[in-house]
């Protein structure tokens, strides 16, 4: 197994045809192919149903193309180590609220004292992020669940709140007016996140502690990206369970409504590295820097917000987002 015929099974995996994988990799497509037979040989497995129209992945492929897809992410976090002036390259593993709310400012202002630096940043669920650390893939993780995995180094970044959110309307403005229980309000259409989200392992806890199954809930969707659930909320399609990070702006532009829960439901954001890997004095600079900019929910802004704009009858009743919450 060499890294030619890998990268070429990935693409054929990716787009579903030689000729077009051949087209993207600058192959001729016999070329392709003979290097997918090669692999297959090599692992024993056939990878690839082939038709005469489209290829599709055997069991066996889908289970190899996981691992190829590191593969070709280690091999790049490698070149760009090797290639970059001063070798300032910071490979990040990240959640989808880190990824979305929380690094993007840093990473400017960073960029900004420190413009020799090189970001790559890798999105996906808390799980997989935590395993780009583990493989090498990836010098940091930032992730929203504390993993347990004792080669991993943890350290606390800031806290997040979770929150019931609900669309803006008047059948969500009078359960809010009228003080709904929890258990009323789960009886609504729920929009779930993926599994392996940081978010969905706490709803489920969430669930568990209050003695809620979820097979017993009405789930309209569930969705890995955070802007569809976002949207699908602010559409009126279901209520979700959202970190505030990623819910602030809509509740202060008013298009989307955040429950109290007589439960504080709140989690840390982590920035996690393995234990065995000795940090270069870049990778502590950095990791120093996160820790004292990594922003925090606008607490007492929202709060002032949400009570200017709680619906008649509300103007009083305590809101997520009060002062201190995040501390």
């Amino acid at each position: 197994m060499d890294l030619k015929q890998v990268r070429s099974f990935v693409e054929v995996a990716r787009v579903k045809r030689f000729t077009e994988a051949a087209e993207r990799l600058h192959l001729s497509q016999p070329a392709v192919s003979a290097q997918i037979r090669a692999l297959e040989k090599d692992l024993g497995a056939e990878l690839l149903e082939r038709t005469t129209k489209r290829v599709r992945l055997t069991e066996k492929g889908r289970q190899f193309y996981t691992y190829a897809v590191r593969i070709m992410e280690l091999e790049r976090t490698a070149r760009e180590k090797m290639v970059s002036p001063g070798g300032h390259v910071i490979t990040l593993g990240a959640s989808t609220i880190p990824s979305s709310c929380l690094l993007p400012p840093v990473l400017a202002s960073y960029r900004r004292e420190r413009p020799d630096c090189f970001f790559r940043v890798l999105q996906s669920d808390s799980q997989a992020a935590v395993g780009l650390v583990l493989d090498g893939t990836v010098d940091f993780a930032v992730v929203g669940d504390t993993p347990e995995d004792p080669a991993l180094a943890v350290r606390e970044l800031c806290r997040d709140r979770l929150l019931i959110v609900t669309p803006v309307s008047e059948h969500y403005m009078g359960l809010k007016h009228h003080g709904a229980a929890l258990e009323q309000l789960l009886e609504e259409p729920v929009i779930l996140r993926e599994n392996g989200s940081g978010t969905r392992k706490y709803f489920d806890r969430f669930l568990e502690r209050h003695g809620i199954r979820r097979e017993d809930l009405n789930v309209a969707a569930c969705a890995n990206d955070l802007e569809a659930v976002r949207r699908m909320v602010a559409g009126g399609m279901g209520i979700s369970m959202m970190s505030a990070f990623a819910v602030q702006d809509l509740i202060r532009s008013g298009q989307i409504i955040a429950y109290q829960t007589e439960e504080e439901i709140s989690r840390r954001f982590c920035l996690v590295w393995r234990k065995k890997h000795t940090l270069t004095e870049d990778e502590r600079r950095f990791a120093d820097y996160l820790k004292k900019h990594v922003p925090q929910p606008e607490s007492d802004r929202m709060e002032r917000h949400a009570a200017s704009a709680a619906p008649s009858g509300t103007q009083g009743r305590r809101e997520p987002y009060d002062s201190g919450s995040a501390s």
